[in-house]
């Protein structure tokens, strides 16, 4: 990542339901990003996919939050941001990938317009 280290910016949500073969690519470009986010949470809403076999394997890094049913994305996405400590949260979908200054640019404008 470039800029300062210790700099971090808003959480990411992630709402997932059976997003398995979306997910790595989405979790990498997180990852990349040059503002590393604050947290990154996905909020799993009972996948049978291998969602959670495959975001166990990513560790530390992603906080997973099982809700064990399909509630649905609204639902899904409020636990999320109930769950991360700061006050900007961005939320993505399990079949994006970002470009890597996304979070960077998101931040900097919502500090240009609080």
């Amino acid at each position: 990542m470039s800029g300062d280290p210790a700099a971090s910016g808003p959480a990411v949500v992630i709402p997932n339901w059976n997003g398995c073969d979306w997910l790595a690519g989405c979790l990498d470009s997180v990852a990349a990003q040059t503002l590393a986010p604050s947290e990154v949470v996905v909020v799993d809403n009972g996948s049978t996919d291998g969602s959670l076999e495959l975001l166990a394997a990513r560790g530390p890094a992603v906080r997973v939050l099982e809700l064990g049913w399909n509630s649905g994305f609204a639902f899904a996405a409020n636990r999320g941001v109930e769950a991360v400590s700061t006050s900007a949260v961005a939320l993505v979908n399990t079949d994006v990938v970002l470009a890597a200054d996304w979070l960077e640019r998101m931040d900097r404008t919502l500090a240009r317009h609080p």
